[in-house]
């Protein structure tokens, strides 16, 4: 086990695990580590690696709070990835988050204690196939949908995901961050500019060539534009242009629930169906 981040093993390893029973995506990967900025300076984080090459990751961004991802084919390194978590999260609460298709996660975080939280955050997964390019999806008189030019829209780009999200990351330095990352690509981030200038709807998109699935992440709308069909037309454009580069899935991770049902519903009007649900497991502290 190593101390610290190494946001490129995470990827590879994502990219090698990767299957609909993985939560993650080595595109949902390159968002977290580049997009996260001065955030990631207070994660602890670790890598475990065996055979010479990485078999697990996992980050603590609160005490208490885990995310990993691990090759459950190497007997004990679960077990090793929670004993490191929990020896840093002495006397606190604790809460892991995983996918309710990773059987083996949940079989040892069971073992250990830990029960689900009913009362957690929804986090619904959804996929579709991508057999041919959507067609365009009509905007607003006066709204114009375009492919990021470059850095110079870095600023553009940070600003809209900071409304959206009501964030104060990314800025546009970790924004330009992600447009460096080896995976990004410009063709497959896209956004609506509203008639007086504002960026208004985004959607980004990365491609794992290995598995041919396109993850969607993020996708947002600023606050003022919400309800006029901009997020849908950002998201058939990014899974057009996906479809040239040899994309033969997409997948995305949505909020879910009777408070926030925008969301699943966007995804679901341009045929995507959910498949998987985050689960966040708890155990009291000791």
């Amino acid at each position: 086990m190593t101390q610290g981040a190494d946001p490129a093993a995470a990827e590879e390893l994502a990219g090698r695990l990767w299957s609909w029973s993985s939560r993650w995506h080595p595109g949902e990967l390159a968002w977290l580590w580049r997009a996260t900025g001065p955030g990631a300076a207070g994660w602890r984080t670790a890598t475990w690696r065996a055979g010479g090459r990485t078999v697990a990751w996992a980050r603590s961004t609160a005490p208490g709070r885990l995310d990993l991802q691990a090759d459950t084919g190497h007997d004990g390194l679960v077990s090793a990835v929670l004993d490191w978590f929990e020896d840093g999260a002495a006397g606190h609460d604790l809460a892991v988050t995983v996918l309710d298709r990773e059987s083996s996660l949940l079989e040892v975080l069971l073992s250990r204690g830990y029960s689900p939280d009913d009362d957690a955050p929804s986090f619904l997964h959804l996929r579709r196939r991508l057999a041919a390019a959507s067609p365009p999806a009509p905007l607003p008189p006066g709204y114009v949908l375009r492919a990021v030019a470059g850095v110079q829209d870095g600023d553009a780009r940070a600003g809209l995901h900071r409304a959206a999200f009501a964030t104060p990351e990314p800025t546009a330095a970790t924004y330009q961050a992600v447009m460096a990352h080896p995976s990004y690509r410009a063709a497959l981030d896209r956004f609506v500019v509203a008639p007086d200038g504002t960026p208004a709807a985004a959607a980004l998109g990365w491609l794992d060539e290995r598995s041919g699935v396109l993850a969607l992440e993020p996708v947002g709308t600023h606050p003022r534009f919400r309800r006029r069909g901009l997020a849908r037309a950002c998201v058939l454009a990014v899974l057009g242009a996906a479809v040239e580069l040899g994309a033969t899935h997409a997948r995305v991770c949505a909020r879910d629930g009777a408070a926030d049902p925008a969301p699943r519903a966007t995804y679901e009007a341009v045929g995507f169906r959910p498949y998987a649900r985050n689960v966040r497991l708890v155990r009291p502290a000791r």
